[in-house]
């Protein structure tokens, strides 16, 4: 839009923000300093500098940016300012999550941080730990953030990354603590580091690290040892390095069974960590033969997870199409809406913005799959916010009028 109209953003105080546009902050500012700490729509400026990912598009202008926050912080400008993600949420997404993890800005995270901006807003260290460069981490960590009572340390596990988990032991947290609730969702709460190393594919090293630091090796969940979960999600490398450090290695009759294929195995008589794991395998790209092995022997395949995820949708939103293509030869329940309120089609929508890559993925292979067993709700074109699928969405509606409807869940 700025290549066809040049003059788009002039005179808009929040668009020249967020296009880092230092004379044009500076002069407005100039002639009227309220602006600084005046909403620019739903955000206030800080906001629209810390949430923009100009920077990606014209990293040239990735100084400026700092230069228009130290513009802004210098008329008033509060360095902890947020805004909820949705009307009326108490939880604010801060103005450091927007620079360290929303943008990955480092310039303009410092600059925050300097600035007095608290790193305990119960966001910014969580999605650091999702960075694999570890900056914004180490920042935030030099800043006082505290791992304590989040569930960073777990998200770091999800990588398998052990220099980050290193950091927040190294930072005062406790391995021992568990996870306690979070904004984002309550998917590991209490679940204990040993588990979710097993459950997360970590490697040796990472156990030995957590052992080391004195993480408790005898913990159970839902009646299930860290060893019997490494073996139920494939995790061999986990369960040997759990038997060679100590931990139990019993797995309960039913899960035996179940782990052999050696069916019918009873669902009911299995823990809730062993009935929910279609849905858990249903994103691991290699998990599909362990997943067939595991429902032709018993395990329920429709099954909500602790989200109301069913596999077909969990499988779609990793963007799994040969996974998705396994569930749905079993005919699920294309109509369920799950915890989150969403469908299978916008599972798929909303996992081609957010979900981590992975190998295999292919959204628009899954979209496919999907808009061949149901309508189209023309809210869900209006929410792609990526490109391929938008596109996709679109010539599909144009190719097939009478699949689109003009209400649904997006």
């Amino acid at each position: 839009m700025l290549e066809a109209y040049p003059a788009l953003a002039e005179g808009q105080f929040g668009l020249a923000c967020a296009l880092y546009d230092v004379d044009a902050v500076e002069a407005m500012l100039a002639r009227d300093p309220a602006l600084a700490t005046t909403a620019q729509g739903i955000r206030r400026p800080i906001l629209h500098v810390c949430f923009s990912k100009y920077h990606h598009m014209a990293p040239e202008k990735s100084a400026d940016a700092v230069k228009v926050a130290r513009l802004l912080l210098a008329a008033g400008a509060d360095p902890d300012d947020g805004f909820p993600a949705e009307p009326g949420e108490a939880h604010l997404l801060s103005a450091l999550y927007g620079a360290s993890g929303h943008t990955c800005h480092m310039g303009l995270t410092r600059l925050l941080l300097e600035a007095g901006a608290n790193p305990n807003d119960n966001e910014s260290l969580y999605h650091a730990s999702e960075q694999r460069d570890l900056k914004a981490l180490a920042m935030l960590l030099e800043h006082g953030a505290r791992p304590e009572g989040t569930n960073a340390p777990f998200r770091a596990m999800d990588f398998d990354d052990l220099r980050a988990v290193e950091m927040m032991l190294d930072a005062g947290w406790d391995p021992n603590e568990g996870v306690s609730h979070h904004p984002s969702g309550p998917a590991a709460v209490g679940l204990s580091v040993m588990h979710h190393a097993a459950q997360r594919g970590c490697g040796a090293p990472m156990f030995d690290l957590l052992a080391a630091r004195g993480a408790r090796l005898d913990v159970q969940r839902n009646g299930l040892g860290a060893c019997a979960l490494a073996l139920l999600y494939g995790n061999e490398a986990g369960a040997q390095a759990l038997a060679r450090l100590g931990a139990p290695t019993d797995v309960p009759e039913p899960l035996a069974k179940l782990l052999a294929g050696e069916g019918p195995v009873d669902p009911n008589l299995l823990p809730d960590e062993a009935r929910d794991l279609a849905s858990e395998l249903a994103g691991f790209t290699e998990a599909l033969p362990r997943l067939e092995k595991f429902i032709a022997a018993g395990l329920e395949w429709d099954r909500p997870n602790r989200m109301g995820m069913t596999p077909v949708q969990a499988a779609g939103w990793w963007g799994l199409p040969e996974n998705m293509a396994f569930f749905l030869k079993h005919k699920p329940d294309l109509a369920h809406i799950n915890g989150y309120g969403g469908t299978l089609l916008s599972m798929i929508i909303h996992g081609s913005e957010n979900a981590p890559s992975v190998a295999n993925q292919d959204y628009i292979a899954c979209l496919e799959m999907a808009l061949r067993e149901g309508a189209l709700p023309r809210p869900a074109i209006r929410h792609a916010g990526r490109e391929d699928v938008l596109a996709f969405l679109e010539d599909w509606a144009e190719r097939c009028p009478g699949q689109v409807v003009a209400h649904g869940i997006a």
